[in-house]
């Protein structure tokens, strides 16, 4: 990914550093939120296992993933600004469209 965006976005070397945190913090949330995948499909067969939904145990497993979230969200948001913020207009307005055919309007 931070090969094919600095090619795209005809990257410096500072801001592809700074893409290269990015990439990093991303992985760290990622792996932070589905590294124990194992122990989420146990808790998820303990949820369905009764006669009823377990609602308090599919609560904490949701609150659990939002406090992760939470916990790796500032140095995310800290990352990305400081990417985008490097780049010159030019860079973001091309970044804006690609985020814009990705998702377009989804409504």
């Amino acid at each position: 990914m931070v090969e094919r965006v600095s090619q795209a976005l005809s990257l410096n070397v500072g801001q592809r550093a700074k893409l290269e945190v990015l990439a990093d913090q991303l992985d760290e949330q990622r792996q932070a939120l589905w590294g124990e995948r194992q122990g989420m499909a146990a808790d998820l067969q303990q949820v369905i296992a009764g006669e009823r939904f377990d609602r308090v145990k599919a609560q904490s497993m949701v609150d659990q993933k939002l406090q992760t979230v939470q916990q790796h969200s500032p140095k995310v948001v800290d990352a990305m600004a400081s990417f985008y913020d490097s780049l010159d207009a030019g860079q973001q307005r091309v970044v804006r469209e690609k985020l814009r055919d990705r998702f377009g309007d989804r409504k």
